[in-house]
């Protein structure tokens, strides 16, 4: 009886340790990248971080010609891209973190991540 008091005990605290460990690593995650939106760039074989709050306009290279995102205001929208049916564009300005738009036939890919003030869910 007292082998499994002492057994139940070492799975407690390891079952604690774990778990204050796992909550220390999402807050400590949590305010490190509060209000730093990021947009993320993904074409073929790169990968182009910028940060939300400076402004600038980037050619990304894809596989038909260059992407053209804009970043202004807080917010990256697709100006101008190679592909016939311009989706990219017409998708708008991004701004807050999950928002996403692409470029399928230039296979560029242009997403929101991190935290903004204009953060909301899209569904209620």
């Amino acid at each position: 009886m007292k082998r499994h008091l002492s057994f139940d005990i070492i799975i407690a605290v390891l079952f604690a340790a774990v778990l204050a460990f796992s909550l220390w690593n999402l807050v400590g995650l949590r305010s490190k990248n509060k209000g730093k939106s990021m947009v993320i760039v993904e074409a073929p074989g790169q990968r182009y971080i910028y940060p939300l709050d400076i402004n600038r306009e980037v050619e990304i290279p894809g596989v038909l010609g260059d992407t053209v995102v804009k970043i202004e205001d807080g917010r990256a929208w697709v100006v101008e891209s190679p592909c016939a049916n311009k989706i990219c564009v017409q998708a708008g300005k991004l701004n807050h973190g999950g928002q996403w738009a692409s470029c399928l036939p230039n296979a560029v890919f242009v997403k929101i991540e991190g935290q903004s003030e204009n953060n909301s869910y899209d569904v209620y």
